[in-house]
C-alpha cells in the first residue's frame, strides 16, 4: 500500500503550517485513509455530498463536468483539471461547513491510490492558514449552462473562462429583452424567472407561443445558417429575470466542431412545435423561431 507520510501532507499548502503531531493526527484518524481505484473509477460524482477531499499518491485523477448526459460514443464530458501524484483535488466542497453537493466528477485516468482526508481536518487546518481557497467553487454560470447537451462540445478552456464571455443580464418584469428584427448576436440561458416568446398572429394581435423557465434556453435559433441572423418574435420577462447570454461567436464554435448539434436544435424545435399544437384557449397556433 503506498504510504502516507508527514512531507506529503505538508506539501499542501493547507497543512503547511500544521504540527508534526497535527498531521500524525490527520494521518491515523479513523475517518481518513487511503483508497485504490482501477482505470476509469468514479472517486466521486456530481451531486454526491462534498465530505472529503483527497491527496493523489499515485495515478492520475481527472475532475470532468458536464458528463451527465450521453449518447452513442458514451459519456460526453469535459476535463477541467488533473492531479498527479502529491497534488490535490475535491477541497472546494470540503472547505464549507454547511452541507455541500459535488459539481463536477473525479475520476482514475489510471490505476490510482488517494489519501483521503474528512472535511473536520480540513475546516480545522483552514483556520491556521493563510490563503484558503477551493480551485473549483460551485458556480451557477458553469453548472447550468454545462447540464445543457447544446453546450457539450465547450473546450477545458472555454469552461476555465466561463465568466469571461458568458456574461449574466437582469431583465426586469414586464421588459423585452428583443423584437423581431433585432439582430441576433447571442442566445440566452435562463438562471431564474420565466420568459415567453411571442407572434402575432394574422391580425397583428400577440400569441404566446412558449413559456420557459429555469435552466431552458431560447433565441439560438435565429444563429443557425439557415436563419436570417435576426429574430422573427418576440421575447418578454414575465418577472424579473436572470439570463445568462451566451454570445454568437461561442455558439459558432460549437456548431463548427459538432456536425450533429444543427440536427440536435431542429429535433427539439419540432418538439416545442408538437407542444403548441395542444389547444390553448384564446390563442391561435405559432410556432417558436
Amino acid at each position: 500500500m503506498a504510504s502516507v507520510d508527514t512531507l506529503l501532507i505538508r506539501r499542501v499548502k493547507l497543512f503547511s503550517t500544521l504540527t508534526d503531531g497535527e498531521i500524525s493526527e490527520i494521518i491515523n484518524a479513523p475517518e481518513n485513509g487511503v483508497e485504490e481505484y482501477s482505470i476509469k473509477d468514479n472517486i466521486f460524482i456530481e451531486g454526491d455530498p462534498g465530505e472529503h477531499m483527497y491527496i493523489v499518491l499515485e495515478g492520475v485523477v481527472g475532475v470532468y463536468v458536464g458528463g451527465e448526459y450521453s449518447d452513442k460514443h458514451g459519456k460526453r464530458d469535459t476535463c477541467i483539471a488533473t492531479s498527479r501524484e502529491g497534488e490535490y483535488f475535491g477541497e472546494s466542497a470540503a472547505l464549507t461547513e454547511k452541507a455541500t453537493k459535488r459539481t463536477a466528477t473525479a475520476r482514475a485516468d489510471a490505476p490510482t491510490k488517494v489519501f483521503k482526508i474528512h472535511k473536520k481536518y480540513v475546516l480545522n487546518a483552514a483556520k491556521y492558514a493563510k490563503e484558503v481557497t477551493g480551485r473549483y467553487p460551485p458556480d451557477e454560470v458553469r453548472d447550468i449552462v454545462l447540464k445543457l447537451p447544446l453546450f457539450k462540445g465547450l473546450s477545458r478552456d472555454e469552461i476555465h473562462n466561463i465568466r469571461d464571455w458568458a456574461i449574466v443580464v437582469f431583465i426586469k418584469a414586464g421588459s423585452f429583452i428583443y423584437k423581431p428584427g433585432a439582430q441576433a448576436d447571442g442566445m440566452y440561458v435562463i438562471l431564474g424567472g420565466r420568459v415567453e416568446l411571442l407572434s402575432l398572429d394574422d391580425q397583428g394581435n400577440p400569441v404566446v407561443t412558449a413559456s420557459e423557465g429555469p435552466g431552458e434556453y431560447f433565441g439560438e435559433l435565429a444563429m443557425l445558417p439557415k436563419g436570417r441572423g435576426k429574430h422573427n418574435h418576440f421575447s418578454r420577462a414575465i418577472s424579473d429575470c436572470r439570463l445568462i447570454k451566451i454570445p454568437r461567436n461561442i455558439f459558432n464554435n460549437l456548431l463548427n466542431r459538432d456536425a450533429t448539434l444543427i440536427d440536435n436544435i431542429t429535433m427539439v424545435q419540432k418538439l416545442r412545435e408538437l407542444k403548441l399544437k395542444k389547444p390553448r384557449s384564446g390563442s391561435s397556433e405559432s410556432q417558436k423561431s
